[in-house]
């Protein structure tokens, strides 16, 4: 997740569109890129900002109210600070073709510690539609969901490759049976220019493939595709690395945050 910045928001897009690069770059770029400070000059508030894309990768079908998954996350950079943090994603309601869902990614935890941001999600797509991020002791403010048109194919020159094979995992005191996955991609015909290895289960909630930054069918395989829950993530570019590690999961997720001319249900 960036943050409402127009000019950090385009060099973002430009990072995700240009390059092409698997979604942990972007996330990777943010942390060389985004801010220490929330106040900026002239008292202008910096505030979380969304992709409408952001979480079109999982399986919405299959998500179900209830669903959590929490995530320690790691980075590592010659360019910043290594940190670690704790992510969360909690679906705390369906209602037809719309999921509520509260989440809180690596970089929300960084510059925004304590802020929950509640996306409304089409089921039939994943896109956001609206959001809205809560402090606190402050009022839920809106976000501004940008929208990013990406290219019908990849661009020329672009590859992605991914070598899958089973697995298991000890993770969060339970021992998960996992698909492994080895991923590469390059662009403009360089050597492969990121790595991640991925383990995967169905056992965990918020299922997705084995890359979000691309649909299965870009990918040449070796091996059977690869859909489930993250127990485990790799990540290597060319300034950052990150793992990221299953912490903690359920089906028992309440719903915390509401848009202001909502508010929550009386009792």
């Amino acid at each position: 997740m960036p943050f409402n910045d127009s000019r950090l928001s385009r060099t973002t897009a430009a990072l995700a569109l240009g390059a092409a690069l698997a979604f942990p770059a972007l996330l990777a770029a943010w942390i060389l890129l985004g801010p220490e400070e929330e106040e900026l000059a002239g008292g202008r508030v910096l505030e979380p900002d969304v992709f409408d894309a952001e979480l079109e990768r999982y399986d919405w079908a299959v998500i179900g109210e209830g669903d959590w998954v929490e995530h320690e996350v790691a980075t590592a950079s010659r360019l910043d600070v290594s940190l670690r943090v704790r992510t969360r994603l909690a679906c705390v309601g369906v209602e037809g073709a719309t999921a509520w869902v509260e989440g809180r990614d690596h970089l929300v935890a960084r510059f925004f510690p304590g802020t929950t941001v509640l996306y409304e999600v089409r089921r039939d797509s994943g896109r956001i539609t609206r959001a809205w991020w809560a402090r606190e002791g402050r009022p839920v403010r809106p976000v501004l969901v940008r929208r990013v048109v990406t290219p019908p194919v990849p661009p020329s020159g672009y590859r992605r490759r991914a070598r899958t094979e089973g697995s298991v995992l000890d993770a969060g005191g339970a021992v998960l049976e996992c698909v492994k996955a080895l991923v590469q991609e390059s662009a403009d015909g360089r050597d492969w220019s990121t790595r991640s290895t991925v383990w995967l289960s169905p056992e965990v909630p918020f299922p997705r493939g084995v890359s979000m930054a691309a649909p299965g069918e870009e990918f040449a395989w070796e091996g059977k595709a690869a859909r489930g829950g993250v127990v485990r993530e790799e990540y290597s570019g060319m300034a950052v690395r990150m793992t990221t590690e299953l912490a903690a999961w359920g089906r028992d997720a309440r719903r915390t945050v509401w848009p202001p001319a909502e508010g929550p249900p009386s009792r």
